[in-house]
């Protein structure tokens, strides 16, 4: 005796067929979402280093000590990111997809020039906005015009700063030109060149707050 077959309901032939071609194409889908899924992290972390303690004067023996208020200290916008920029061109940049600060840049910049500051001077060194009632005999504010690498890992860093007095009259302002070569073309020698360059810019700035503190203490007559 023969099975009885189920009559086929109008439309069903096509439904089926229809499933069955879309099977691969959700497969496909399917395959397409696993590898979607969470990649491993492949940026790469850098940070500015401040000069060592034994590279710094700290401060001229029986000079006068310094309490320093720093800041603002001001970055140009296409360098406010934690992406790595690369200067490529007269007029181009580079942002790296895997190199990245630790923190952004401008707070890095302040932070260690901050530190260089208080190795070469000896002295305080607060930065700014300082609290209500901290006493800084000098002022020093600072423009960064450019600072970054090219293409060879060599830093740049062009800035324009003002040392002033506590009342904030202007004593002196100067433009700071640094070029420093990058001992490789890879990243971390870039970082390291651009520490270098603020360094040297952090002696010129230390030299000049030292000029005016040594000015003031001079005896007048």
């Amino acid at each position: 005796m023969r099975a009885m077959r189920r009559p086929a309901r109008p439309g069903e032939g096509r439904a089926t067929r229809a499933v069955r071609r879309c099977l691969p194409v959700v497969g496909l889908l399917l395959a397409g979402c696993v590898g979607l899924g969470p990649r491993p992290e492949s940026s790469r972390f850098y940070m500015l280093t401040p000069i060592a303690a034994e590279d710094g004067a700290g401060g001229t023996a029986g000079g006068p000590s310094v309490r320093v208020g720093l800041g603002p200290v001001i970055l140009p916008g296409y360098l406010d990111r934690t992406t790595l920029v690369r200067r490529v061109g007269t007029n181009q940049l580079q942002l790296s997809a895997s190199d990245r600060w630790a923190e952004p840049l401008p707070e890095a910049f302040a932070h260690v020039l901050q530190q260089n500051l208080i190795t070469l001077l000896g002295g305080r060194v607060v930065l700014y906005p300082w609290s209500l009632g901290t006493e800084v005999d000098t002022r020093v504010n600072v423009e960064v015009l450019r600072f970054e690498p090219g293409r060879d890992g060599g830093a740049d860093l062009a800035a324009r700063w003002t040392v002033r007095d506590a009342s904030g009259a202007r004593l002196v302002t100067r433009e700071s030109q640094v070029t420093e070569p990058a001992s490789g073309g890879d990243t971390e020698s870039a970082v390291a060149a651009m520490s270098r360059a603020l360094a040297t810019l952090s002696g010129e700035i230390a030299s000049g707050v030292r000029d005016h503190a040594a000015a003031d203490s001079s005896p007048r007559r």
